[in-house]
């Protein structure tokens, strides 16, 4: 990190100068401001501390241990919504770690779990039911966090989080946009109710290698999209899959899509190991469907009424293409002539076929 302090000589990799000359070693940066371990702040090199009887300071967070309240001069975040009405603290210390349990008015107790530097390690809250945003949005070392009864996550959610490895949120039926979006380490996602799936879901995370969200019924832009690790997913309630979906994958083999009727742009644009495609119920397709893929022997698209440019563009494998009858003459004009693949229109009329077939042939 750039040190902006001029009258720093050299630096020193997680320490701080300060205006008295010392070096101070901190968790955090934000906007200038650094936080440090034991009730250290530096603002703007400004060296700020606190007595411990009467405060707290944890990652970025301020809590003031006598009037129970928080003071966000420096961060306006999420998880302060959830300790809004403090009643009760209580603070125990363990030989490695530190509890800090907030009893609150209308969100119950929220427990955390903080490490020797006060940082937070875990989280636990099982009554509150909505999650503002900006939650721990610049929390990097959660590794646990359970939220039993939440039922709505708003944007923005544990935003640069890259520790946890797990998300089970049993009862969430909404998550918005940018969740966990700078996070590479989750393995496992399992969200049974979630309906409403937002923006850069996960989208910089390579890592995950089991998902389900069986009643997602929208999916939005670039939903895991430099995933690498996935081999099949189904989502049997999707209908609509916005732009980007999974467009770095390069592993998956199956995905199941029964319901889906928007298709984005750059549908796995990268994937190169789909063998067949069946999308039953599809009605548009974007630009750039499974544009690099190679493999591909089978695209079923029954209802399609619009295919975007660059459809299949390097595909050379395809064999059966079943399309509706609408985009006859559209399909016919992309036809590739080196590859071996015949168009079987919706209504099966075998004349079509037979007739695809020497027209494919007088191509050549």
């Amino acid at each position: 990190m750039e040190q902006k302090n001029k009258n720093s000589k050299f630096e020193i990799p997680g320490y701080v100068r300060a205006n008295d000359g010392k070096y101070y070693p901190y968790n955090m940066e934000i906007d200038n401001v650094y936080f440090c371990p034991n009730n250290i702040i530096i603002d703007n090199f400004c060296v700020k501390k606190y007595d411990k009887d009467k405060y707290l300071l944890f990652e970025y967070f301020l809590l003031n241990l006598e009037t129970k309240e928080f003071i966000v001069d420096y961060q306006d975040d999420g998880f302060l919504d959830l300790c809004s009405s403090i009643k009760k603290l209580e603070i125990e210390k363990q030989e490695l770690n530190k509890i800090v349990r907030i009893y609150d008015q209308e969100s119950g107790l929220t427990e955390i779990k903080l490490n020797k530097k006060n940082v937070i390690i875990s989280l636990k809250n099982e009554e509150v039911q909505i999650i503002s945003n900006d939650f721990l949005l610049y929390s990097e070392d959660v590794e646990d966090i359970v939220l039993s009864n939440a039922i709505y996550i708003g944007y923005r959610f544990m935003w640069q989080n890259n520790r946890l490895k797990k998300v089970f949120f049993p009862n969430v039926e909404i998550i918005k946009g940018d969740f966990l979006s700078w996070n590479e380490s989750v393995e496992v996602v399992i969200l049974p109710k979630a309906w409403i799936i937002g923006d850069n879901f996960l989208e910089l995370n390579e890592e995950l290698n089991f998902i389900l969200i069986p009643k997602a019924s929208f999916i939005g832009k670039y939903f895991l999209n430099y995933n690498n690790k996935l081999i099949d997913i189904s989502l049997p309630e999707a209908e609509e899959v916005r732009d980007y979906f999974l467009e770095n994958n390069k592993s998956l083999k199956t995905i199941s899509l029964p319901k889906a009727k928007i298709i984005g742009n750059g549908f796995m644009s990268s994937n190169n190991k789909i063998k067949k495609v069946f999308f039953p119920l599809a009605e548009k397709i974007g630009d750039y469907f499974l544009h690099s893929n190679c493999v591909t022997e089978e695209v079923i698209l029954p209802r399609a009424e619009f295919i975007g440019t660059n459809f299949l563009e390097e595909n050379q494998k395809l064999k059966r293409f079943v399309v509706s009858k609408e985009l006859e003459e559209e399909i016919w004009n992309r036809l590739n002539p080196d590859s071996d693949y015949i168009v079987v229109y919706h209504d099966g009329a075998k004349e079509i076929e037979n007739r695809l077939r020497q027209l494919i042939k007088q191509k050549r």
